[in-house]
């Protein structure tokens, strides 16, 4: 654990203190970076066993923070702590967050074995220099943005709603799958029975596509996000896996409950 005063802001500086802790100390799984208000938790990184994830996977505010939160402080508990449970839940973390950036690498630096793939898919047999410049010239904004709107037409005519759901919508619902996902909890076959639908200014996360096996709603509006979930509704900051995964345990219990 790295330790400033209350008026200190955290920094890369204070960062790279704790990471050289660890370094030494092979033993600790966990570091701690804190100014006794702010609590940055820091697991060790899955590339290396010498070295800090430079992301927390957990970043507690005394000043401000939710039952969540709370919820998560509390396997930290020096009673009843389980260190392996901890990890679990920054690994699922890192991992979710590690997909967003793999995704957007593999789409905005394409691989020559990525084109190839494209080009087998057009229905190529044999790919030349000049074919694979062109394909990689084409892999650009334009044309991931429009490959997104025919995915968010497709789900949504899928979803038997009969509305065109938002890119926003889109990513929430794939993140909050995403999250069922990592947990062992669920099969394959649970995922397959989660799906979405628009239903009156709410985006609900449905199982079996009934409107009375929600996992959860949410209202996405311009300038507020709220995620309901068993009538109980929370503030998002955005849309980002982050704010998401604060939900984490509401959303595996609603939807283990639905699918009992």
């Amino acid at each position: 654990m790295e330790c400033k005063k209350a008026t200190a802001k955290l920094t890369e500086i204070n960062f790279r203190q704790l990471n050289e802790y660890c370094l030494y100390t092979p033993s600790a799984k966990i570091g701690i970076l804190t100014n006794g208000i702010v609590y940055n938790f820091y697991s060790r990184s899955n590339e290396s066993d010498t070295i800090l994830n430079e992301k927390p996977f957990f970043v507690f505010d005394l000043s401000k923070y939710e039952s969540t939160d709370l919820d998560l402080l509390a396997l930290f508990y020096k009673q009843s702590i389980d260190i392996n449970q901890i990890l679990l839940e920054a690994q699922e973390d890192h991992f979710i967050e590690s997909f967003d950036n793999a995704l957007l690498k593999t789409l905005s630096e394409p691989s020559t074995d990525f084109v190839k793939l494209i080009f087998k898919n057009m229905g190529g047999k044999r790919i030349s220099e000049s074919i694979e410049k062109q394909i990689s010239d084409l892999i650009n904004s334009i044309s991931i943005k429009s490959a997104l709107d025919k995915i968010i037409t497709k789900e949504s005519s899928t979803s038997n709603s009969g509305i065109i759901t938002t890119e926003e919508e889109v990513k929430a619902n794939n993140v909050i799958k995403t999250i069922m996902a990592m947990s062992s909890k669920f099969k394959n076959a649970d995922l397959d029975r989660v799906g979405f639908k628009y239903f009156k200014g709410s985006f609900k996360i449905l199982v079996d596509d009934k409107q009375t096996k929600a996992i959860c709603s949410l209202v996405l509006g311009q300038n507020k996000k709220i995620i309901e979930i068993n009538n109980i509704r929370h503030e998002l900051e955005d849309l980002s896996i982050s704010s998401l995964t604060k939900h984490k345990k509401e959303l595996v219990q609603s939807a283990l409950e639905i699918l009992d």
